[in-house]
């Protein structure tokens, strides 16, 4: 919840400075650089586990869960 706040606040501020256009532009890189943040952990992540590494591999799946959105 506080998360999604923050989106629509930065959504505003952005609207503001750049226009609708610049906004979209700004929202798909964000996305992007989520999904490459996603892969980055996944495959640390699994890297963890083959080494027999779960806590950390746990946190991993955490980050990636909250990167997610999901809860």
């Amino acid at each position: 919840a506080e998360c999604e706040a923050l989106d629509t606040e930065l959504d505003a501020v952005e609207k503001e400075l750049f226009g609708e256009a610049a906004t979209d532009y700004v929202r798909a890189a964000a996305l992007e650089e989520r999904r490459a943040a996603i892969e980055k952990l996944e495959k640390q992540m699994k890297e963890a586990a083959k080494m027999l590494e779960f806590e950390y591999a746990a946190q991993l799946r955490d980050q990636i869960i909250r990167l997610r959105g999901e809860k």
